[in-house]
Protein backbone atom coordinates (compact mmCIF):
# COMPACT_ATOMS: atom_id res chain seq x y z
CA UNK A 1 0.00 0.00 0.00
CA UNK A 2 2.83 2.33 1.05
CA UNK A 3 4.65 1.72 -2.60
CA UNK A 4 1.24 2.66 -4.41
CA UNK A 5 0.56 6.09 -2.49
CA UNK A 6 4.25 6.83 -3.47
CA UNK A 7 3.62 6.04 -7.01
CA UNK A 8 0.27 8.36 -6.52
CA UNK A 9 2.64 11.25 -5.30
CA UNK A 10 5.17 10.60 -8.23
CA UNK A 11 2.08 11.36 -10.43
CA UNK A 12 1.50 14.35 -8.87
CA UNK A 13 4.95 15.05 -9.55
CA UNK A 14 4.13 14.22 -13.29
CA UNK A 15 1.20 16.60 -13.26
CA UNK A 16 3.45 19.70 -12.15
CA UNK A 17 5.63 19.15 -14.63
CA UNK A 18 2.98 18.99 -17.38
CA UNK A 19 1.58 22.23 -15.70
CA UNK A 20 5.22 23.91 -16.20
CA UNK A 21 5.57 22.78 -19.90
CA UNK A 22 1.80 24.31 -20.29
CA UNK A 23 2.74 27.71 -19.43
CA UNK A 24 6.06 27.60 -21.05
CA UNK A 25 4.66 26.61 -24.09
CA UNK A 26 1.85 29.66 -23.79
CA UNK A 27 5.21 31.96 -22.80
CA UNK A 28 4.42 32.60 -19.53
CA UNK A 29 7.10 31.71 -16.96
CA UNK A 30 6.68 29.01 -14.27
CA UNK A 31 6.94 31.41 -11.58
CA UNK A 32 7.74 29.52 -7.87
CA UNK A 33 4.45 31.23 -6.61
CA UNK A 34 2.73 28.83 -9.05
CA UNK A 35 4.05 25.74 -7.91
CA UNK A 36 3.48 26.55 -4.18
CA UNK A 37 -0.29 27.12 -4.79
CA UNK A 38 -0.71 24.03 -7.14
CA UNK A 39 0.74 22.15 -4.56
CA UNK A 40 -1.98 23.50 -1.21
CA UNK A 41 -4.75 23.64 -3.50
CA UNK A 42 -4.16 19.80 -4.57
CA UNK A 43 -3.55 19.13 -0.72
CA UNK A 44 -7.14 17.87 -0.04
CA UNK A 45 -7.21 16.05 -2.87
CA UNK A 46 -4.02 13.86 -2.62
CA UNK A 47 -4.57 13.54 1.43
CA UNK A 48 -8.04 12.00 0.73
CA UNK A 49 -6.66 9.53 -1.91
CA UNK A 50 -4.02 8.30 -0.07
CA UNK A 51 -6.45 8.11 3.11
CA UNK A 52 -9.13 5.83 1.02
CA UNK A 53 -6.58 4.11 -1.16
CA UNK A 54 -5.23 2.82 2.22
CA UNK A 55 -8.69 2.00 3.68
CA UNK A 56 -8.55 4.58 6.37
CA UNK A 57 -11.51 6.98 5.55
CA UNK A 58 -12.89 6.16 8.85
CA UNK A 59 -9.92 6.77 10.53
CA UNK A 60 -10.25 9.39 13.34
CA UNK A 61 -6.89 10.99 13.08
CA UNK A 62 -6.22 10.39 9.70
CA UNK A 63 -9.95 12.52 9.26
CA UNK A 64 -8.26 15.32 11.60
CA UNK A 65 -4.94 15.40 9.87
CA UNK A 66 -7.49 15.62 6.58
CA UNK A 67 -9.40 18.46 7.81
CA UNK A 68 -6.81 20.63 9.11
CA UNK A 69 -4.14 19.59 5.67
CA UNK A 70 -7.35 21.24 4.11
CA UNK A 71 -8.08 24.16 5.66
CA UNK A 72 -4.25 25.24 5.73
CA UNK A 73 -4.47 24.51 1.97
CA UNK A 74 -6.88 26.12 1.03
CA UNK A 75 -6.44 29.37 3.39
CA UNK A 76 -3.14 29.64 1.41
CA UNK A 77 -4.53 29.55 -2.00
CA UNK A 78 -6.90 32.30 -0.64
CA UNK A 79 -4.09 34.40 0.50
CA UNK A 80 -1.49 34.16 -2.22
CA UNK A 81 -3.89 34.81 -4.29
CA UNK A 82 -5.49 38.15 -2.56
CA UNK A 83 -2.32 39.06 -0.30
CA UNK A 84 0.63 36.44 -1.36
CA UNK A 85 4.30 37.11 -0.24
CA UNK A 86 5.77 38.72 -3.26
CA UNK A 87 9.12 37.01 -2.81
CA UNK A 88 7.52 33.87 -4.33
CA UNK A 89 6.79 35.81 -7.72
CA UNK A 90 10.20 35.28 -8.85
CA UNK A 91 10.16 32.52 -11.96
CA UNK A 92 12.66 29.26 -11.59
CA UNK A 93 15.70 30.00 -13.08
CA UNK A 94 16.85 26.81 -14.06
CA UNK A 95 15.15 22.78 -14.12
CA UNK A 96 17.02 21.92 -10.80
CA UNK A 97 15.44 24.87 -9.11
CA UNK A 98 12.03 23.28 -10.30
CA UNK A 99 12.45 19.99 -9.26
CA UNK A 100 13.88 20.73 -5.86
CA UNK A 101 10.93 23.23 -5.44
CA UNK A 102 8.34 20.14 -6.12
CA UNK A 103 10.30 17.47 -3.76
CA UNK A 104 10.40 20.42 -0.94
CA UNK A 105 6.95 20.86 -1.47
CA UNK A 106 6.07 17.13 -1.90
CA UNK A 107 7.60 15.84 1.60
CA UNK A 108 4.98 17.52 2.85
CA UNK A 109 2.80 14.64 2.23
CA UNK A 110 4.79 12.79 4.57
CA UNK A 111 2.30 13.49 7.55
CA UNK A 112 -0.55 11.13 5.87
CA UNK A 113 1.60 8.67 4.93
CA UNK A 114 2.55 8.25 7.99
CA UNK A 115 -1.08 7.95 9.22
CA UNK A 116 -2.19 5.92 6.50
CA UNK A 117 0.43 3.39 6.74
CA UNK A 118 0.04 2.96 10.53
CA UNK A 119 -2.54 2.83 13.33
CA UNK A 120 -2.55 5.23 15.68
CA UNK A 121 -5.14 5.16 18.72
CA UNK A 122 -4.98 8.77 19.98
CA UNK A 123 -6.76 10.25 22.74
CA UNK A 124 -9.57 12.73 22.31
CA UNK A 125 -7.43 14.95 24.38
CA UNK A 126 -4.29 14.34 22.17
CA UNK A 127 -6.03 14.97 19.17
CA UNK A 128 -7.83 18.33 20.84
CA UNK A 129 -4.09 19.73 21.46
CA UNK A 130 -2.92 19.10 17.69
CA UNK A 131 -6.16 21.12 16.77
CA UNK A 132 -5.85 23.54 19.33
CA UNK A 133 -1.92 24.08 18.55
CA UNK A 134 -3.05 24.11 14.68
CA UNK A 135 -5.79 26.95 15.22
CA UNK A 136 -3.39 29.20 17.11
CA UNK A 137 -0.84 28.72 14.75
CA UNK A 138 -3.73 29.49 11.58
CA UNK A 139 -4.24 32.53 13.29
CA UNK A 140 -0.60 33.54 13.71
CA UNK A 141 0.62 33.12 10.30
CA UNK A 142 -2.31 34.74 8.56
CA UNK A 143 -3.27 37.40 9.89
CA UNK A 144 0.41 38.72 10.54
CA UNK A 145 0.82 37.97 7.09
CA UNK A 146 -2.55 40.55 6.29
CA UNK A 147 -0.78 43.01 8.53
CA UNK A 148 2.23 42.93 7.21
CA UNK A 149 0.61 43.53 3.71
CA UNK A 150 -1.48 46.11 4.57
CA UNK A 151 0.53 48.00 6.44
CA UNK A 152 3.86 47.89 4.05
CA UNK A 153 1.09 48.86 1.34
CA UNK A 154 0.16 52.20 2.94
CA UNK A 155 3.83 53.04 3.77
CA UNK A 156 6.92 50.45 3.28
CA UNK A 157 8.26 50.97 7.49
CA UNK A 158 9.54 48.72 9.99
CA UNK A 159 6.91 47.16 11.38
CA UNK A 160 7.00 46.95 15.30
CA UNK A 161 3.71 46.98 15.97
CA UNK A 162 0.54 43.88 16.37
CA UNK A 163 2.19 40.98 16.00
CA UNK A 164 5.11 41.96 15.03
CA UNK A 165 5.19 43.67 18.63
CA UNK A 166 7.37 40.69 20.06
CA UNK A 167 8.01 38.58 17.09
CA UNK A 168 10.19 39.96 14.20
CA UNK A 169 8.66 36.62 12.38
CA UNK A 170 4.90 35.94 13.97
CA UNK A 171 4.00 33.80 10.23
CA UNK A 172 7.02 31.60 10.67
CA UNK A 173 6.36 31.06 14.17
CA UNK A 174 2.49 30.47 13.17
CA UNK A 175 3.74 27.78 10.58
CA UNK A 176 5.75 26.46 12.74
CA UNK A 177 2.73 25.46 15.15
CA UNK A 178 0.49 24.36 11.88
CA UNK A 179 3.30 21.74 11.40
CA UNK A 180 4.15 21.26 14.85
CA UNK A 181 0.30 19.44 14.88
CA UNK A 182 1.22 17.47 11.80
CA UNK A 183 4.05 16.10 13.43
CA UNK A 184 2.21 15.54 16.68
CA UNK A 185 -0.70 13.75 14.83
CA UNK A 186 1.78 11.81 12.52
CA UNK A 187 4.25 10.70 14.73
CA UNK A 188 6.56 10.08 12.07
CA UNK A 189 10.57 10.23 12.70
CA UNK A 190 10.79 10.85 8.37
CA UNK A 191 8.57 13.45 8.73
CA UNK A 192 9.94 15.32 11.69
CA UNK A 193 13.25 15.22 9.96
CA UNK A 194 12.01 16.55 6.60
CA UNK A 195 10.24 19.34 8.26
CA UNK A 196 14.02 20.05 10.41
CA UNK A 197 15.33 20.08 6.49
CA UNK A 198 12.95 22.53 5.24
CA UNK A 199 13.08 25.06 8.52
CA UNK A 200 16.83 25.20 8.22
CA UNK A 201 17.59 25.29 4.37
CA UNK A 202 14.22 27.62 3.70
CA UNK A 203 12.81 29.29 6.52
CA UNK A 204 15.89 30.24 8.58
CA UNK A 205 17.70 32.08 5.52
CA UNK A 206 14.62 33.38 4.88
CA UNK A 207 14.59 35.07 8.28
CA UNK A 208 18.08 35.82 8.19
CA UNK A 209 17.42 37.34 5.04
CA UNK A 210 14.38 39.41 6.31
CA UNK A 211 16.86 40.70 9.40
CA UNK A 212 19.61 42.07 7.58
CA UNK A 213 17.14 44.27 5.22
CA UNK A 214 14.54 45.72 8.11
CA UNK A 215 18.40 46.41 9.53
CA UNK A 216 18.24 49.13 7.27
CA UNK A 217 16.45 51.21 9.27
CA UNK A 218 17.09 53.25 12.66
CA UNK A 219 14.54 51.77 14.90
CA UNK A 220 15.80 48.53 14.44
CA UNK A 221 18.34 47.95 17.32
CA UNK A 222 15.94 48.60 19.83
CA UNK A 223 12.96 46.83 17.91
CA UNK A 224 15.46 43.24 17.68
CA UNK A 225 16.40 44.03 21.66
CA UNK A 226 12.66 43.69 22.67
CA UNK A 227 11.57 40.78 20.21
CA UNK A 228 13.05 37.40 19.10
CA UNK A 229 13.45 36.43 15.94
CA UNK A 230 11.41 33.58 16.05
CA UNK A 231 9.59 33.12 19.08
CA UNK A 232 8.14 36.29 21.56
CA UNK A 233 10.80 37.46 23.75
CA UNK A 234 7.78 37.75 26.49
CA UNK A 235 3.89 37.29 25.95
CA UNK A 236 2.13 39.99 27.66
Amino acid sequence: MRQLSLIGLSLLLLVALVYKITKKCYGEPLKVKDVIDFYKAVSPVVVLFVMVWNHKENDIACCVYFAMQSAYGVLWYTKSHYYGDHTWDKPFQNPTSFIACNFVLMTNYSYVLALATHNYNWHPLFLSLCIILFTIGIFLHFVSDMQKRTQLKCKPKLIVDGLFTYSRNPNYLGELFIYGSFNMIACNTTSLLLFGLLFYIVWWPRMKAKDNSIARYADFNKYSSNSGLLFPRKLF
